[in-house]
């Protein structure tokens, strides 16, 4: 039963655990999408998807961005771009195209941005636009491989 609660107990201690209470400002965002991504890799992204394909008359307005499975998509004109990213809590929007890849380029000085977004809004660094079609339910495109992380090259093991 999930009451909300955080338990500690010392390793060598038969005492009853202790529990304190987790602030409610942490439950209730939840829902929010929250990621940290490299904010060229995310221009790159928005650019890629920006294109027109042959055949088709118009370009969308807006783009799709969501978070899950280790990686942040953006979605736009038929094609979807997919980058690596610290995703912390998984969930997608809809954006105006050009005006977010106009808003992240204004963070030339940042080499990263973290995003979150939930129903009413995006906040891209310290700034908020209003945000649409949220969801915390998102699938990833296609299965992808996730690789396991060691530290056998430090060892100088696996040469």
């Amino acid at each position: 039963m999930n009451c909300g609660c955080v338990t500690q107990t010392p390793a060598n201690d038969f005492r009853p655990p202790q529990t304190w209470p987790i602030p409610q400002s942490v439950l209730k965002n939840q829902t929010t999408m929250h990621f940290t991504i490299e904010r060229q890799r995310l221009i790159k992204m928005l650019k890629s998807v920006d294109r027109k394909l042959p055949g088709v008359k118009h370009k969308d307005a807006n783009l799709r961005i969501y978070a899950c499975a280790a990686r942040v998509f953006v979605e736009a004109n038929g094609q979807t771009a997919g980058e690596e990213a610290l995703v912390l809590r998984d969930g997608g929007c809809t954006q105006p195209a050009k005006q977010f890849l106009e808003l992240l380029k204004s963070y030339a000085s940042k080499d990263n941005v973290t995003i979150e977004a939930d129903e009413r809004k995006i906040k891209i660094v310290t700034f908020t636009i209003p945000s649409t079609g949220y969801t915390s339910d998102v699938k990833p495109p296609a299965k992808f491989f996730v690789g396991r992380v060691t530290d056998t090259w430090i060892a100088g093991g696996n040469k």
